[in-house]
Parts: C-alpha cells; sequence; structure tokens
C-alpha cells in the first residue's frame, strides 16, 4: 500500500499543473462560447468576451473564497473542524433527505449547533480557565447568558404551540342528508391473497419501480415486507350481508383507508381495502403511482373473474356497472391513472404492454393526492370527487385533477372538490404518514383540525358521493353543492367546494374572446377598468381603481337560453379576491332579465 501511494503521489506532483491549467482554459472556452450564443442582442465577438469576462470574475471569487476557507480551517483545531462542520453537514444533509426544504435544513443546524458551541463553549471557558482573570470570567458568563437567552428563545415556540382552531359558526343551506350514519346492512368480512383461504397471486411490479435498488431498495423491502417482484395482491373485504348486486368500491393504500369499511358495507357497497404499503415509499418515486394504478387494475380483474366463478364468495354479488375507486396520497394518483387506464386496452406509455381487461370505473374519490396523472390526459365523463387539505404540506402546484376531469354532457355526471380549512394531508387516512420527528417538532399542530375530525369528514363525504354516483340519490349532492347543508351532522369546520353537472353551461370564463360570451351571441363589455384579463384558471379578472368619482363597470349580456334547460337550473356567479386576504371592494351586482 505503500508502494502504491508513493506512486499515486509522485504522479500526481507531476499531473496536477496540465490538470488543472486543462480544466481551467476547458471552463474559460466553454463560457466563452455560451456568451457569444446567449443572444443578448450583443455580436457574437461581445458576447464571448463577455462571457469570458465572467467566467474570469467567478474563478477568481470562487478560488478566493476556497483560499480563505482553507486558511481559517488551517488555523482551527481538527477536533473543532470534524466535531462542528461534520455535525453540520450531518444535520444539514439528514433533514434534507427527510423532505424539509432547503431553508430549513441550514436554518436548523446553525441556530442548533450555534446555541450549542455557545453554551458548550461559555461552560468550558469558565470552568478550564477560573484562575483567570476578571474580564475573562465575565466575558464567558456573558457569552453563557447570550446562548441560554438565544436557546429560550428558540425553545419558546415549541413549548408555546400556535393559535388553537377557530370552530366557525355556519348558517345552514340546502340540508344534505346525513351519510355519516351507519346503513341497514349487516356486514361481514373476509380477506384474500397469497396463501389467504381465498387464493390470489403477486404481482411483478419491478417495471413500474426502478428506483427500488440498493440501500434505497432494502430500505423499501424491509419496510413493506415484501419487494417490487411479489407485490401481494391482497385485500380486505367489508360487504353487506345478502345476494346483490351491489355497487364495488376499492380503496388504496387499504391499511389508511380501512376506516371507510364497516360505514360503506353498512350503506350497501362492497368495499375492499386493497394493500398498498409499497406507495410511498423513498424509492418508488412517480412510478409507485404507476404500479399502484396497475395493481388496481389486477384487482378489479380479479374481482369480475370471482365474481363470474360459481361457488366463489363474490358470485353475482357485483355491480359491474357501478365500480369506483377511492385513494389518499399516491394512492390517489393511482385510483385517476387506473380509471383512465379501465377504459383503454393498451398502457399508453407502452403500446406492448396490454391492460388487465376489469371493470370499467363510473366513479373517483381522491383525497389530498400528491400527482394526478397528467399524462394520461384527465378523466371524461366520470363521477369525480376531491378532498385537499389547506395545510397539507405535500401539496404541489400543477397537480390539481379538477380542470383534466371533462363532463362532456353525453352522460349524466357531476364532480366536486373540497377544500378542507386547517386539515393536513396525511389525517384522512388512519396512520396517514405526518412528518416524523424532528420534523414533526416544527409543524404547529395545535393549530390543524382534529385528526378524528378530518377523517370523519372524509369518511361523510366519501360516502355522500359514493351515494349519489353509484347509488342515483342524487340529493346527497347537496354537500357539495353548498357544504353548509351538512352543518347538523358534520363536525364544525370551514369547507368550501367546487361543484359541476354534466348540464354546465359556462356563460363566460371560456372564450378566446373577452368581448364574447361564452355562448352564441353572447357579449361582454368594461368601461372605466385598469385591468381586463384572462386569469390561468380560465376566469375573467378585473381591477379598477376605486379613486372618487369613477364608476367603472363591466357587462355580460347573453341570450335566453330557450327550452334547453330543466325547470332546477340554476344561475351561478362567482366572485373571489385575486389575492388570498385582499379586502373586498365596494362593488354593485346588478340582473336584469330580458324584460328589462
Amino acid at each position: 500500500m505503500k508502494a502504491a501511494l508513493a506512486r499515486i503521489f509522485v504522479f500526481s506532483a507531476l499531473a496536477w499543473p496540465g490538470g488543472t491549467l486543462a480544466c481551467l482554459l476547458a471552463g474559460l472556452a466553454f463560457c466563452t462560447a455560451l456568451g457569444a450564443g446567449f443572444g443578448s442582442g450583443f455580436t457574437a465577438v461581445l458576447g464571448g468576451g463577455l462571457g469570458l469576462l465572467a467566467a474570469l470574475l467567478m474563478v477568481l471569487a470562487a478560488g478566493a473564497l476556497l483560499l480563505l476557507l482553507g486558511l481559517i480551517l488551517a488555523h482551527l483545531p481538527w477536533k473543532l473542524s470534524i466535531g462542528a462542520l461534520g455535525s453540520f453537514a450531518a444535520v444539514a444533509l439528514l433533514l434534507r433527505w427527510a423532505g424539509a426544504p432547503g431553508a430549513l435544513a441550514l436554518g436548523v443546524p446553525l441556530a442548533l449547533l450555534g446555541t450549542a458551541a455557545g453554551l458548550g463553549g461559555s461552560l468550558s471557558a469558565l470552568v478550564r480557565g477560573w484562575g483567570a482573570g476578571l474580564s475573562h470570567r465575565l466575558t464567558a458568563a456573558g457569552v453563557l447568558l447570550a446562548s441560554l437567552l438565544l436557546a429560550c428563545m428558540l425553545a419558546l415556540p415549541f413549548f408555546l404551540g400556535g393559535e388553537p382552531f377557530p370552530r366557525p359558526a355556519m348558517t345552514a343551506a340546502e340540508a344534505a342528508p346525513d351519510a355519516a350514519k351507519p346503513g341497514l346492512w349487516k356486514t361481514a368480512t373476509l380477506t384474500y391473497g397469497p396463501g389467504q383461504g381465498l387464493s390470489a397471486p403477486s404481482e411483478d411490479l419491478s417495471r413500474f419501480l426502478p428506483g427500488v435498488r440498493g440501500l434505497t431498495g432494502l430500505w423499501d423491502r424491509w419496510s413493506w415486507g415484501y419487494g417490487p417482484r411479489a407485490v401481494p395482491l391482497a385485500g380486505r373485504v367489508t360487504w353487506p350481508v345478502g345476494k346483490g348486486p351491489f355497487p364495488l368500491v376499492v380503496g388504496l393504500p387499504g391499511d389508511g383507508l380501512g376506516h371507510l369499511g364497516e360505514l360503506l358495507a353498512s350503506r350497501g357497497f362492497i368495499y375492499v381495502a386493497a394493500e398498498g404499503r409499497f406507495l410511498g415509499g423513498p424509492g418508488t418515486g412517480d412510478g409507485g403511482a404507476t404500479a399502484g394504478a396497475w395493481l388496481l387494475l389486477r384487482h378489479l380483474e380479479r374481482l369480475r373473474t370471482w365474481s363470474q366463478t360459481p361457488g366463489n364468495p363474490f358470485e353475482g354479488r357485483i355491480d359491474p356497472a357501478a365500480v369506483a375507486l377511492v385513494g389518499h396520497g399516491a394512492g390517489g394518483a393511482a385510483a385517476i391513472q387506473a380509471a383512465a387506464l379501465s377504459r383503454m386496452a393498451r398502457h399508453p406509455s407502452d403500446g406492448n404492454l396490454i391492460l388487465p381487461g376489469g371493470l370499467a370505473v363510473q366513479a373517483v374519490a381522491v383525497l389530498a393526492p400528491t400527482d394526478a396523472g397528467q399524462a394520461l390526459g384527465g378523466l371524461e365523463d366520470i363521477h369525480f370527487l376531491q378532498i385537499q387539505g389547506s395545510h397539507d404540506p405535500a401539496a404541489r402546484a400543477g397537480v390539481d385533477p379538477w380542470p383534466r376531469v371533462r363532463l362532456t354532457g353525453n352522460l349524466s355526471r357531476f364532480k366536486a372538490a373540497l377544500w378542507l380549512h386547517r386539515a393536513d394531508g396525511a389525517a384522512f387516512a388512519q396512520g396517514g404518514r405526518a412528518p416524523a420527528p424532528p420534523l414533526a417538532w416544527f409543524l404547529d399542530a395545535q393549530g390543524l383540525l382534529a385528526p378524528a375530525d378530518q377523517r370523519a369528514i372524509g369518511r361523510a363525504c366519501v360516502s355522500s358521493f359514493l351515494e349519489a354516483a353509484l347509488h342515483g340519490r342524487m340529493d346527497h349532492a347537496a354537500l357539495f353543492r353548498d357544504p353548509r347543508g351538512a352543518v347538523n351532522w358534520l363536525p364544525r369546520c370551514l369547507l368550501f367546494s367546487r361543484y359541476e353537472e354534466s348540464g354546465f353551461r359556462p356563460l363566460s370564463g371560456s372564450a378566446p374572446d373577452l368581448a364574447r360570451a361564452a355562448t352564441a351571441a353572447g357579449v361582454q363589455r368594461g368601461e372605466g377598468l385598469d385591468a381586463w384579463t384572462r386569469h390561468p384558471s380560465g376566469a375573467t379578472a378585473l381591477a379598477w381603481n376605486q379613486a372618487p368619482g369613477r364608476s367603472p363597470v363591466y357587462t355580460l349580456v347573453f341570450p335566453p337560453p330557450g327550452d334547453s334547460l330543466s325547470a332546477t337550473a340554476r344561475l351561478v356567479f362567482t366572485l373571489s379576491p385575486l389575492a388570498p386576504g385582499e379586502p373586498w371592494p365596494d362593488l354593485t351586482l346588478e340582473l336584469a332579465g330580458a324584460d328589462g
């Protein structure tokens, strides 16, 4: 080993000057070419010169910083360098790996280790230097007091907590039937899967989970209890005791959504809590939802086969025209994808992949979905429910599935979206994956709606949705038209909704020409407005100055709809501030009929 190291050191001493010069020249040449073709409006020669100058300045600045760091580290004791810098790197990297944002991953170790260094250093100086002069002891005592004060300031928010959730008083609207009450059916349970009495094979999902390998893969397989090549096609079924046929509902992940089973079965649904521990593992990435979608299709295929098999417990009990999927988190993304794929013969990303031929899905309910399966292009003519918490740390912009659910009007369908204030995404499921300590220490749980209330609200809303979508009891849709109709039986909460039926006809907000309404011969006019644009959501965005003497007007004119609307049709006008927290403007809304 000594001989090998000697050869390496000799080679390095001879090679590093040339290697360094080559790196410098390659970097400068690349930056010069980048500046020449940057499209800044300068000539290629001037742009290249600016790129070269910028690169030289950055090389000098980086070199100076590294030299300064080296000088500082050279004058520090090696124990301090390893203990302080090593601890900082360990805390920061582990926080990032646990999902903390960059500011938190840097701020926490700075505050934690800075306070610890002040406390430990001042105590060490007092103990080891007690015989030193008075000024030395006073300095150490001052640093100790300042560190204690800083530690108290940092720790105080963790003990005080935040503002508790306010319990709002709501005015009742159109009454919605109570779907949270158990129904009249007696229930029974059974399980199926590998090695069970009702046997089902394991599934090879390795093609969808390529990231489950190495150390991450070992962790995933240890926490799941199985590997991606042998994911069990297992489920716990809660069903009404009767001949049927009954609507079928499959929930993923079953360990989190199992609390839906007893309520739904008592109301006449067959509920399958599907095995889904593989969802959301460190190595699954976006493939977890795709794997979940494939597994849901396999469940539907197996259940359809059993319903057609004489002597099977499911024989004749499943209604093939009333099938729904329910998903939470990554399971919500899987449910959306599975619903789209259930109407296809081949996988859209791989035409050689033949999809399982199971049951077509008529309804989908997703709770805090982490992704929307945008690549599949959305859903068409399907009952759809989305429930989102306002304080969901996993929610990301751009994954809202609502706009990608299209109702053509050819079938009687509806879609609804509920936004639950002070709810996090994890609590919708039993034992949901909330952040574990130490990340959990930085979350103010006191300001959140109680997890039991969140699950009760989710359970009641899913029950109402399925009653309307699969049992055809559209009186339950009143909950989604106006959640205040359930004020007497839902836990007290702030719940906001969006609702649309197949017969929905937009009068404004979808025409590309701002001067035209969405209907034929419709007109939009604006007078005295400072801004009149189209918002990315599709709505019309207006802005005006409320200075004295100004009276801006926005007018929408549309012809009478004729006989195409039903007797129960309603006119809906929605107005909202552009940004949350903005004060409401002073305005007047006027509605005039054709007779003036």
